[in-house]
């Protein structure tokens, strides 16, 4: 629901305009007027029900899961922010137990009329997704791990008490981050790309490889990184762009393996810095793709 709210994710998801303008011919009109209410986008950046959601019963299903939210008391949902105390605020009094109970029902009109009809693939790979790297945990590390599911970040673990990772289809390239404290929820981008039945089309992979690349401003950001590695703000300053437009280059470039990211010594900064070996992956992984082609 957050894609659609949030303009942030409207034409830099790789959802795109295209399916917010689908979706806005398919949504019924009081639920359209209600995504648009100002407390819908705060209450989803501010990850509102994501307490309940660490609670949840594992195993269950969308309305098995709206069932059991409808179901918390006033009492339950103090249970659950108690448990995360960084997150106490937002449910304060009477207004917050009444915020959480809006929310909760526009949830379940949204699955009525959007999410239950989505391809059941999608929810069938992230469940795959989720499983497959569970089960690499143990050879991996948390460090690893995190780093393949991010496309190339590093946490802060000296920092970090619990991290809990979840793969989304929706905010594709981008990781959505809910830090309360030492807890941390990382949504991190798990697309689903529907099969193609032309067997000499380009893997998405690629494709999003050779778009990053295919921006004059991207590879000047990259070569502002490739002898040594700057904060976000070092590379503002360098390339002469709005912090804007260059986090959504950075989000582009780490999609596409191109570009890393860790805290800095202090943990205060995120430090940039290009992936290794860039001109070998390309030339590779290009060759893989024109060797694989049938001959003309």
């Amino acid at each position: 629901m957050r894609a659609w709210v949030d303009p942030t994710f409207r034409t830099t998801s790789d959802l795109g305009a295209e399916w917010h303008r689908k979706l806005r011919g398919a949504l019924p009109p009081d639920v359209l007027a209600d995504l648009k209410h100002r407390d819908v986008k705060r209450w989803l950046s501010d990850g509102m029900l994501l307490p309940a959601v660490l609670a949840m019963p594992d195993g269950a299903s969308v309305a098995e899961g709206l069932d059991w939210l409808e179901a918390r008391t006033s009492s339950d949902w103090a249970d659950l922010y108690a448990r995360t105390p960084h997150a106490a605020p937002r449910l304060e009094g009477s207004d917050g137990a009444a915020a959480v109970s809006r929310l909760v029902a526009l949830l379940r009109r949204w699955d009525t009329a959007y999410f239950r009809h989505l391809d059941p693939c999608v929810l069938h790979h992230l469940s795959e997704d989720a499983a497959a790297r569970m089960a690499a945990l143990p050879t991996q590390g948390p460090d690893e791990a995190v780093f393949e599911a991010t496309r190339g970040v590093h946490m802060d673990f000296e920092r970090l008490t619990q991290l809990v990772l979840i793969p989304q289809h929706h905010l594709s390239p981008w990781n959505v981050n809910f830090e309360w404290g030492p807890l941390q929820v990382t949504y991190y981008p798990s697309p689903w790309t529907p099969p193609n039945a032309d067997e000499g089309a380009p893997s998405p992979e690629l494709l999003r490889l050779f778009r990053a690349l295919a921006d004059e401003s991207r590879l000047r950001i990259l070569r502002c990184i490739a002898d040594s590695p700057r904060t976000f703000t070092e590379i503002v300053a360098a390339v002469n762009l709005s912090k804007g437009t260059v986090h959504h280059h950075l989000v582009a470039l780490r999609a596409a393996g191109l570009v890393t990211l860790r805290p800095n010594e202090s943990g205060l900064h995120m430090v940039y810095r290009c992936r290794g070996a860039v001109p070998k992956r390309l030339a590779e992984t290009l060759s893989a793709y024109l060797e694989g082609a049938s001959p003309e």
